[in-house]
């Protein structure tokens, strides 16, 4: 099966059926151009370990938006080149 960016969701995480681990954590590229690049990341097992990997990745996604913001106030004349 070769998947492409109209399959469904569904059909995504089906395709990555990876083994018997408590929690599988898939990063994939959709597409990638310069003015369009489309990434996900699957996150797929048991709920609660599942749970706190997503907390996680969630955390992360939080420290990059405040690093950003922080970059954009002390930049005045110069937007942030830190991407979220």
């Amino acid at each position: 099966m070769s998947l492409t960016p109209e399959n469904t969701v569904t059909e995504f995480f089906e395709f990555f059926e990876r083994g018997e681990n408590a929690v599988q954590v898939v990063p994939v590229t959709i597409k990638q151009q310069d003015d369009d690049t489309r990434l996900m990341i699957l996150v797929k097992g048991e709920h609660d370990a599942a749970s706190v990997i997503f907390a996680e990745l969630m955390t992360r996604i939080d420290e990059l938006f405040d690093l950003q913001a922080q970059a954009e106030a002390t930049r005045e004349s110069e937007p942030s080149t830190i991407i979220t």
